[in-house]
């Protein structure tokens, strides 16, 4: 086997293990929860001469249990405290931690030893969920906040929502919006303002998804035709099965194309096909699809 390289989570220790490992066990006697500080412990056995500390072996400090297991001993750095290789009672071998190699070691665990004392509170990793980060509770989100629509504001909503419905199938969701007031003023910093409009309900995303909200106001300002490398709102989005079939139907709806279709690979997600267009008031529409 290949040397596989090892340390401690502040990193001050360092060390190389070398040769084949004799067996992978997770130990569950009482002694290994608590200088784990886990469930139980996960050592690859190594023969004796097979670690050599490359960095920091004046940092590795031994425990030696004299109470409840008196001999059981626990090698630690110094600085932050991880569990690193350690000589066993009567020294015929190494116990390395698993969790302090810095690659895979080839070999998966074998055995649970100890069983007896176990906790009675333990479960195997089979039988609980798996996530890739933390669970959402725990994840630093900021305010508690969910995506509820997006705006566009259009010269005749009417006409363009009427092409969102047709060519991409969203669907209307009353009531239709007649807003006015000195609470829309405040809103928006418009004297008399008043708008109209309604909010589409986005296809594939069900009725309690986010919506599209297309709005027009009494007074409107005129606007430079939206390009893809200005700052600010971008452009919309759709996935579709054909993509070329897509856009011949945002053209026929009205709509007009900003660039070519293209085809790339994006390595670690797929083949991509995608083309900008605009929707009849110039917004850019994506269309993509991935295989």
């Amino acid at each position: 086997m290949k040397p596989i390289s090892g340390s401690c989570l502040c990193g001050k220790v360092a060390f190389v293990v070398t040769g084949t490992p004799i067996r992978f066990i997770y130990c569950h006697c009482r002694s290994c929860q608590k200088s784990s500080g886990s469930v139980h412990a996960a050592n690859l056995v190594f023969p004796e001469g097979s670690v050599t500390w490359t960095q920091g072996e004046d940092l590795v400090e031994q425990f030696v249990d004299v109470k409840e297991n008196p001999g059981f001993p626990r090698s630690f750095c110094r600085s932050c405290g991880s569990p690193v290789p350690k000589l066993s009672r009567n020294r015929p071998f190494w116990n390395v931690p698993s969790g302090s190699l810095d690659s895979d070691p080839g070999m998966r665990p074998q055995a649970n030893i100890y069983w007896v004392e176990h906790a009675p509170w333990y479960v195997s990793a089979e039988q609980i969920a798996k996530h890739d980060g933390k669970l959402a509770e725990q994840r630093d989100e900021g305010i508690k906040a969910k995506y509820v629509h997006t705006n566009l504001t259009g010269r005749d909503w009417r006409k363009l929502a009427r092409f969102y419905c047709e060519v991409f199938g969203c669907v209307p969701k009353p009531p239709e919006r007649d807003l006015s007031g000195a609470w829309l003023g405040d809103l928006t910093s418009l004297e008399k303002a008043h708008l109209t409009g309604v909010h589409l309900q986005l296809p594939g995303l069900g009725d309690g998804g986010p919506t599209l909200e297309i709005f027009s106001y009494d007074q409107m300002v005129a606007g430079s035709l939206p390009v893809v490398n200005e700052p600010g709102f971008g452009h919309l989005a759709f996935l579709v099965e054909d993509v070329d079939a897509g856009l011949a139907a945002v053209c026929a709806a009205g709509g007009t194309t900003v660039g070519r279709v293209a085809t790339t690979e994006v390595k670690g997600v797929g083949v991509l096909r995608v083309v900008y267009a605009r929707d009849p008031e110039g917004n850019i529409v994506e269309l993509q699809h991935w295989s």
